[in-house]
């Protein structure tokens, strides 16, 4: 039963009119903050103050925050398997659905490890997510989905650099069908690591 000033799924893809796919998402990647419980009923603890400060953002700013084209279509359901043997290009990672062989999950680790190596062994949020090159709202909400480890501090959430690892070479993250650009360059570099090739340190 909703509480004063709470809203329900519902009630907010009525009030944004849009789908309840596109409202949904939006609350799994933190773009409207809210509590999500792990129940498949009234899964969604929305507060009405929020949706009202998210309408207030102009919506130039809106659009910004939900990448072009991402509800026009299903994303395709061919799964593409990154191994030692298959180079990949980013119409792979663009359009299919992406996994990574068993074999290859400590090359990759220690791949990731590299990229991050220059960073502290404790950062904030929301450095995480200027790193990864997601928005910050989307890093909180898998931090509250406890996709990645961390703990609050002061009013703010700090993660060590391992549990960035640890969330970049989950299953979870691979599945994420609109990656960011720093995330798509981490598996692309991987997977032409052993191809003879002029290495940017800049993307290091």
């Amino acid at each position: 039963m909703l509480k004063e000033g709470e809203m329900s799924l519902e009630q907010l893809y009525k009030m944004l009119h849009v789908s309840k796919r596109k409202a949904a998402w939006m609350l799994n990647n933190g773009i409207i903050p809210c509590q999500i419980r792990p129940t498949k009923t009234h899964r969604y603890i929305i507060l009405r103050e929020d949706v009202e400060a998210y309408l207030q953002k102009k919506r130039a700013e809106r659009r910004k925050e939900i990448p072009v084209g991402i509800f026009n279509a299903k994303p395709t359901k061919q799964k593409v398997v990154i191994n030692n043997n298959r180079p990949m290009d980013t119409v792979d990672l663009a359009e299919c659905f992406v996994t990574i062989a068993d074999e290859c999950k400590d090359d990759f680790r220690k791949h990731v490890e590299k990229r991050l190596q220059y960073f502290p062994d404790a950062i904030t949020a929301d450095k995480a997510a200027d790193i990864m090159g997601y928005a910050k709202n989307t890093v909180h909400s898998y931090i509250q989905q406890k996709r990645i480890f961390a703990v609050q501090i002061s009013g703010k959430y700090i993660l060590p650099k391992s549990a960035l690892v640890e969330f970049l070479i989950d299953d979870f993250a691979f599945e994420i069908i609109h990656k960011s650009t720093w995330h798509i360059n981490t598996i692309l570099t991987f997977t032409k690591k052993n191809k003879p090739s002029h290495t940017n340190e800049d993307d290091f």
